[in-house]
């Protein structure tokens, strides 16, 4: 997502300061164009540090329980993956 949005921000940048020449292309104006997606990045990333659901929680777990009949076409689970079945 990073990366498409430093692509947008690039073909703007283009467009506007060497392909129309709205803006001069001086230090003064490279130097914001340098800054405002370090900042917007880091911002972006922050902000979904925030919000962006997560857990340290987490549970693997199967759609079927052992010995339960599965439907037509459904894979079984590897037999070198199974865990031991408990004696008796």
């Amino acid at each position: 997502m990073e990366v498409l949005l430093l692509g947008i921000y690039a073909a703007i940048v283009w467009l506007v300061f060497i392909k129309m020449k709205w803006l001069p292309w001086n230090t003064g104006t490279q130097v914001v164009v340098v800054i405002i997606p370090v900042v917007a990045l880091t911002a972006l990333i922050l902000y979904l540090n925030v919000v962006a659901p997560s857990s340290a929680d987490v549970r693997a777990s199967s759609k079927y329980r052992r010995g339960e009949r599965r439907p037509p076409g459904a894979r079984p689970p590897c037999p070198r993956c199974r865990r031991a079945e408990p004696p008796g």
